[in-house]
């Protein structure tokens, strides 16, 4: 800092020195070297400004802006004549805007904000640049400043730099459109009414290029920002990095709601553009581009944008299917890269979640989505995922497509997805996971014995018992429905009674006890060879010990209730109901009836040698 305030008092003493000199025949050079010297220091302070915000102090930030800093670089040197010096200006109070709240507050003022829009119609493309960088900043801060840019006259300059033929231009431009349509449903409208507006009487710079004609005049009257923007990812100039943003445009209005959603999709090939980009980011390499990360983006933003055109109703879904995009997004599923992880992790997602749009809407959508080799491919993205949060998209798919009908959940069963739904659950990270999980596996089960019997032989149940009982469940209130649920699925349409024999046993809580009772009520004295294997695997001797739990937990109760102990609130419960926090005994009237039925089914002097042994 010392040696910065040094080198501006000596460009400060030299600019005086010069202009004391007497004027005499050299009074131009005079004038000359005078003005030149002031150029240099200003020069000199906006880069050592510059150089300052680099290092990301907010001590230093704060510091600055005590000092006023904004108002020099607002009043003379937003507006200087230097291209140099108005660009540093620029890039020193955008890096301020983005860091410090009161930053923005500062510069959304009409007086400085009619500075900063003036920038976006300059000559030099530098200065345009920054403009749009600083104005990006401001909008995505706050929904005020996005009204305060638009009072000061930024749409119109702004429209202008979408289409110019100058790609860093239009790719400034579109960030700062990013910023301004996801600031809310207003702004997003408004940008689109302007546009529309003025486009019958106003010729934009790139219209003749994008409308094919000479000078563009006739069929710009009759287009609007949405059509500009389209027409621009179409040509030669443009690189993927621009097409990626413009299509980052029609996504973030498209999350304003159905509405917006719709005008997009009408009113532009928005749907098929953003198809596109996915198509060549996949299988173009540009050479002005770095390639890899910038490629995988490029996918991830196109399936976004999609993703949330077909989230908002199954008509903006089929348009969607309609583009071709849907075996671009089967192959995303599983993208994977070393060199970049984190940008292969959002093309999967982004893809993912594509996917679950499209699946999520109609059962003719599903099976289409299913046709492309949608199910295989989820199902390796779970393998990939390996039970962390990212897997949450692809489970979710998974379980809407297995609700619809048997054949596609036997299909998503089939595929492995059985086994890998069940490994999932029995490593997920979270709770969130774990209930996704189980609730898409109790959408496999329920639709009969071809799914909910492969389920079992995969370990779905005690999987799905230890998520039941188990301390995450009591972290997260919906994980112990959902794993209630599909365990009830997969033990009544499992179809074998030797696979959920274990569960006759006093450790397993009185809910679930209570259906695995009833299969075996209804089922056993039609089957001579279920009757010979429940002995032969001690299930009817664990059934006694279930009654003498039960009998232990009634007595409790009766006791305590003859010493007024209940009159104090203190409930008797099993230990298997306490594991699951239920305060009951561990058999009902239904279940106590089934236990009976059973024991009924077997000779006296069996049942009562295994209840007294």
């Amino acid at each position: 800092a010392p040696l910065r305030a040094s080198r501006c008092r000596d460009a400060r003493d030299a600019c005086s020195r010069t202009m004391s000199k007497p004027l005499g025949g050299s009074s131009h050079a005079n004038a000359r070297d005078a003005l030149d010297t002031y150029k240099r220091a200003r020069l000199a302070f906006v880069t050592s400004l510059n150089e300052m915000l680099r290092k990301d102090d907010p001590s230093l930030d704060a510091a600055l802006l005590d000092n006023d800093c904004l108002a020099l670089l607002h009043r003379p040197l937003v507006q200087d004549t230097v291209p140099g010096v108005r660009v540093s200006a620029l890039a020193a109070m955008r890096a301020l805007a983005t860091r410090v709240d009161r930053a923005g507050d500062v510069l959304a003022t009409p007086e400085t904000l009619s500075k900063i829009v003036s920038s976006l119609s300059h000559d030099d493309q530098n200065v345009v640049v920054a403009g749009c960088g600083l104005a990006s900043a401001l909008a995505s801060k706050r929904e005020s400043h996005v009204r305060s840019l638009f009072d000061a006259g930024a749409l119109g300059p702004l429209r202008k730099a979408l289409d110019s033929l100058n790609p860093e231009i239009m790719d400034a431009a579109s960030r700062c459109a990013v910023a301004v349509v996801a600031a809310s449903p207003w702004a997003a409208e408004r940008f689109l009414a302007e546009e529309t507006a003025c486009s019958e009487n106003e010729v934009l710079p790139g219209a003749a290029l994008h409308s094919g004609t000479q000078n563009g005049s006739e069929n710009r009257s009759k287009s609007s920002i949405l059509e500009c923007l389209c027409a621009a990812t179409s040509s030669p100039t443009t690189s993927l990095c621009t097409r990626s943003v413009i299509v980052r445009i029609f996504n973030a209005i498209c999350k304003h709601g159905e509405a917006l959603a719709k005008r997009v999709v009408r009113d532009c090939d928005a749907c098929g553009v953003a198809a596109r980009l996915a198509r060549d980011a996949a299988t173009r390499v540009d050479a002005r581009e770095t390639t890899g990360p910038t490629l995988a983006r490029a996918r991830a933003a196109a399936f976004a944008c999609l993703s949330t055109m077909a989230a908002h109703s199954a008509d903006l879904a089929a348009v969607v299917m309609a583009s071709g995009v849907t075996g671009d997004a089967v192959a995303a599923c599983v993208y994977a890269s070393d060199a970049y992880p984190e940008e292969s992790f959002q093309v999967r997602e982004a893809a993912t979640f594509l996917l679950l749009s499209l699946v999520n809407k109609t059962p003719e959508l599903a099976q289409a989505v299913c046709d492309a080799g949608a199910v295989e491919s989820l199902v390796q993205n779970l393998s990939m995922e390996a039970g962390s949060k990212r897997s949450v998209p692809a489970l979710t798919a998974l379980g809407y497509i297995a609700d619809y009908k048997p054949s596609l959940a036997l299909r998503v069963v089939t595929a492995d997805g059985g086994q890998r739904i069940v490994q999932t659950l029995a490593k997920a990270d979270t709770g969130d996971v774990a209930a996704t999980a189980a609730w898409a596996l109790g959408c496999c089960a329920r639709h009969g014995e071809d799914t909910a019997s492969l389920l079992a032989q995969n370990g779905a149940i005690r999987v799905l018992l230890g998520c039941y009982v188990g301390a995450q469940a009591d972290r997260h209130p919906t994980l112990r429905d959902k794993a209630r649920t599909a365990l009830t699925h997969v033990i009544k349409k499992c179809g074998s009674l030797d696979v959920i024999d274990f569960l006759v046993s006093p450790t397993t809580p009185g809910p679930v006890l209570k259906h695995v009772l009833s299969e075996f009520a209804e089922r056993l004295g039609k089957d001579v060879h279920a009757k010979r294997a429940f002995v032969t695997s001690g299930g009817l001797m664990r059934l006694q010990n279930v009654c003498r739990a039960h009998e232990k937990d009634v007595a409790s109760a009766s006791a305590a209730a003859r010493k007024g102990e209940s009159e104090s609130g203190e409930k008797v419960t099993s230990a298997a109901s306490a594991a699951i926090g239920e305060l009951a005994p561990l058999l009902d009237e239904r279940s106590l009836r089934d236990a009976k039925k059973i024991n009924a089914v077997f000779p006296p002097d069996v049942v009562s040698y295994y209840l007294y042994c």
